[in-house]
């Protein structure tokens, strides 16, 4: 074995390497020339160091013939067809078709989001975030109960115009907790009574007592607004909680003081 220069990148390589390491020239079809020594690639028609005209095989064409054996290079390893496994065939039973589930379930879905749409751009065509109506309140659905007896009025608020809520102990004033605690539930009413943290004056104007209040730095986002009305003896309500608004009303309609609140947000 020797060591002879690529003639492509003269980079030394042995003469027995099918290619040069560094460039990847075939080094089998090398020609040396019989004049200087040098490698040439095949087909090189005059060396490319001494000029000397060569033949296919390398000879100076002025040389006496010299007969060359060249070793046919090895043969390359065939790759052996491996037969594939015949796929496992899975039995699937036969399932019932859930197409009515899914069409009942769209409709029910398009019918909610109309609902709330119509709520969304009712009053001054504004749109809000989200908006939850909660018409009648718990006993009115349930039990069929009317406020609408004298004993249930709440005519003492007509004596707070101008005065704040926290001051006059509005909350705990039974027959205005109790019937607010009703109209919203136990866990709104407790969600409303923790962060009424801020409150403005309550207002009572045309027969209507309105009491608004906020959770401290963030009366932005979570407020709240309460409305009686004291001709027909109907209690309103509105929480906006992280920008999320609901109102009620306790006989299904909604105060008008109560949409423009909404709409303000």
């Amino acid at each position: 074995m020797a060591l002879i220069n690529c003639p492509e990148c003269n980079a030394e390589v042995s003469d027995k390497a099918e290619v040069c390491l560094k460039c990847g020239l075939p080094i089998e079809a090398l020609i040396a020339c019989p004049e200087c020594g040098i490698q040439n690639t095949a087909g090189t028609e005059l060396c490319v160091k001494c000029g000397c005209p060569l033949n296919e095989r390398g000879e100076s064409v002025n040389a006496s013939p010299v007969s060359h054996v060249v070793a046919p290079p090895p043969p390359m390893p065939q790759p052996i067809a491996v037969p594939a496994a015949p796929a496992a065939v899975i039995p699937v039973p036969p399932t019932k078709s859930k197409a009515p589930i899914i069409v009942a379930a769209l409709i029910g879905g398009v019918c909610v989001v109309a609902a709330v749409l119509f709520f969304v751009m009712s009053g001054d065509g504004q749109k809000h975030r989200a908006v939850a109506i909660d018409g009648m309140m718990k006993n009115h659905r349930e039990n069929g109960y009317d406020y609408s007896g004298v004993s249930s009025r709440l005519d003492f608020l007509r004596s707070l115009n101008g005065k704040y809520s926290h001051d006059v102990g509005l909350f705990e004033k039974p027959e205005f907790s109790q019937r607010l605690k009703s109209l919203l539930g136990s866990e709104r009413y407790t969600f409303l009574k923790t962060y009424w943290n801020v409150t403005s004056p309550i207002e009572v104007n045309n027969n209507t007592f309105v009491a608004e209040g906020c959770q401290k730095h963030n009366c932005g986002s979570t407020n709240f607004i309460i409305v009686y009305d004291f001709l027909n003896n109907v209690m309103y309500a509105g929480i906006m909680e992280e920008n999320d608004a609901y109102t009620y009303s306790e006989h299904g309609k909604h105060s008008p003081i109560v949409i423009n609140w909404l709409n303000s947000q």
